[in-house]
């Protein structure tokens, strides 16, 4: 279910069970990952707060994946603890990851497309190269 429109400053759907006990498990259930990227419009953070619910937070390109780490420790009652870990959910590819593991792949996306950019620049522009110099002979 959605969250109350005061609580709307970054978008949070709560996931769980109807009687909210041992909620978490809903994470179980098939398909879940995929209905809740329909439900949300795209990729999500998993935020698993406690064993009876887990928070679904829409990818938002001006948070960090870090931010959700944080996050997952400040919303996490001291009992029942599911995990110290936020996760990512990756509705085109179908994929959860840790946030951290995410942040990484994001990362290395980024200096691939860098390297991938420079090539293509170069390889349209190369650059001339400097005759060498006869090195002298005085010895």
């Amino acid at each position: 279910k959605e969250l109350p429109e005061k609580d709307k400053e970054i978008p949070m759907f709560v996931a769980t069970t109807n009687d909210m006990c041992y909620g978490a498990s809903v994470i179980c259930t098939y398909d879940f990952f995929k209905q809740a990227a329909r439900k949300i419009g795209g990729s999500y953070y998993v935020l698993p707060s406690s064993i009876h619910e887990i928070l679904l937070v829409k990818e938002n390109p001006d948070m960090l994946p870090n931010n959700f780490q944080q996050l997952v420790g400040m919303v996490n009652y001291e009992t029942e603890r599911l995990t110290d870990n936020a996760y990512h959910y990756d509705a085109r590819k179908d994929l959860l990851e840790t946030a951290t593991e995410y942040e990484a792949r994001l990362e290395k996306e980024r200096e691939t497309k860098k390297d991938h950019s420079r090539r293509q620049s170069s390889s349209r522009n190369p650059e001339r190269e400097e005759p060498q110099e006869e090195e002298e002979l005085e010895r």
